[in-house]
């Protein structure tokens, strides 16, 4: 990991010069975050000794790392504010408060997320919670009211700072931001980001494109985005469109009520204008578009609405349509059943192509978005082996065991979803970024900025 300290906990003189890189800050507060998956598979295995000593070791590591950065902000927080700032709340001015109330926010969120991360951790049979649990009641990221009470005053004095108006900004400026961002962004972590129903705002803002819209997928990949995410939905007259919500109410142009879309036809979907004045798209016209852009541009679908004969269309389109696939990432869900389904389908028509071929295509066994790659062997009729199927449930430990297919791999991976997530509240999740399975790191505003991934 990344020291971003002395051994006494301040500062070192070296870091006051200079300052640890961008990059080494990013990467220590992704490194010290509790790691609720690797306990949560000791659980599941009953090696209860085992999770123990990774529990304290954790414990350790996260309380190690926020008296550090708790030292180092308290120095910047006395430096800013001066002798007067620190004892007299009234001298708190909101011009210099900015900074550091973000960077305190920042540590008191991390202390909040981690207390209650180390709790759940515990709610397991056998885990001897009356001799961890004091242990953490110790710790000191557990109750800390002097941070606590430091970032309600700076919250306070920043209530009281005038409120400027925000710049004009149009989709060229949002754009260059985006490119800006991915361009100073770590190529092992760009394999790895997943940009959230494309590369639009969470505030449904015209000054991007609107969610889930060719528009928003368009310029993800063009402008270096490897994987976007999208939500499928089943039509009345079963065709596979884009949607996240249950109808296009929220996004319309036109603010009327909506029908539901599993309860509308594609006509009716794609003749209902959004806001900003396109249209909602097949799923077949994203992958299509897809194929013209560069070769790590790729999807991953998550199945929403339209029961088990959604995956069943799906792979009905993939079947006419098999060179779409060489676009396919994930197909995931957080309904067992729809990924079930999805996979066990899928791995027939993977069987049934290798019988065609005399056994030539070996089929792929499910492995980690780390080694998806182009398959050489992938022709345009060719179906993509390395589709994986992903089941997102709530907690490793209550999952059914996966479902394996007729050679012994599994058809899908169940995926902990809750353990991806650190962020504290709603409006933390614009500055997050997705690791494609292995967590999101909290806040990086500056590696990505302003992108709901």
């Amino acid at each position: 990991s990344c020291e971003l300290e002395s051994s006494s906990g301040m500062p070192s003189r070296d870091d006051e010069s200079d300052g640890p890189s961008e990059r080494s800050v990013q990467q220590a507060w992704a490194d010290h975050y509790l790691d609720c998956h690797a306990l949560a598979l000791l659980a599941q295995d009953g090696d209860i000794d085992r999770f123990e000593e990774v529990w304290m070791a954790e414990l350790e590591k996260v309380s190690r790392f926020y008296v550090r950065e708790r030292a180092r902000t308290y120095h910047e927080l006395g430096e800013i504010l001066g002798r007067e700032g620190c004892f007299k709340e009234s001298d708190l001015r909101p011009e210099v408060c900015h900074g550091v109330f973000e960077r305190v926010g920042e540590l008191d969120a991390f202390r909040g997320v981690h207390a209650e991360g180390f709790i759940q951790t515990l709610m397991v049979d056998r885990v001897r919670c009356e001799v961890l649990l004091p242990k953490l009641w110790a710790a000191p990221f557990y109750e800390d009211a002097t941070l606590s009470g430091w970032h309600s005053r700076l919250h306070k004095a920043m209530q009281g700072a005038p409120q400027s108006p925000k710049p004009v900004r149009d989709i060229k400026d949002e754009v260059g931001d985006l490119r800006c961002a991915l361009a100073a962004t770590p190529s092992e972590l760009l394999a790895h980001l997943v940009a959230h129903r494309g590369f639009h705002d969470i505030q449904d803002s015209v000054s991007r494109p609107i969610e889930n819209s060719l528009p928003a997928f368009d310029l993800a990949w063009a402008s270096g985005v490897h994987l976007c995410e999208c939500d499928v939905i089943l039509t009345e007259d079963k065709h596979i469109v884009l949607c996240h919500d249950e109808s296009l109410e929220r996004l319309a142009l036109e603010p009327r009520e909506q029908k539901a879309v599993t309860a509308s036809t594609v006509a009716d979907i794609v003749r209902t204008s959004l806001k900003n004045g396109v249209r909602t798209p097949l799923l077949k016209e994203v992958l299509n578009s897809a194929l013209l852009m560069p070769t790590q541009a790729k999807m991953v679908i998550e199945l929403k609405e339209g029961g088990i004969q959604l995956p069943s269309e799906l792979m009905k389109l993939f079947e006419r349509k098999p060179w779409l696939t060489s676009r396919i990432a994930v197909v995931m869900s957080f309904d067992l059943k729809l990924v079930k389904h999805a996979s066990v389908l899928y791995q027939q028509m993977l069987r049934t192509q290798m019988r065609q071929n005399s056994g030539k295509l070996k089929i792929r066994p499910v492995v980690s978005l780390d080694s998806i790659h182009d398959n050489p062997l992938l022709g345009r009729n060719t179906l993509n082996a390395a589709v994986q199927f992903m089941h997102l449930g709530c907690t490793v430990s209550e999952e059914p065991p996966e479902l394996l297919g007729c050679d012994g791999s599994p058809l899908y991976r169940n995926i902990d979803y809750t353990c991806l997530l650190y962020t504290s509240d709603a409006a933390d999740e614009e500055d997050s970024v997705d690791l494609g399975g292995r967590r999101i790191i909290k806040k990086k505003k500056n590696m990505i900025k302003k992108i709901n991934i």
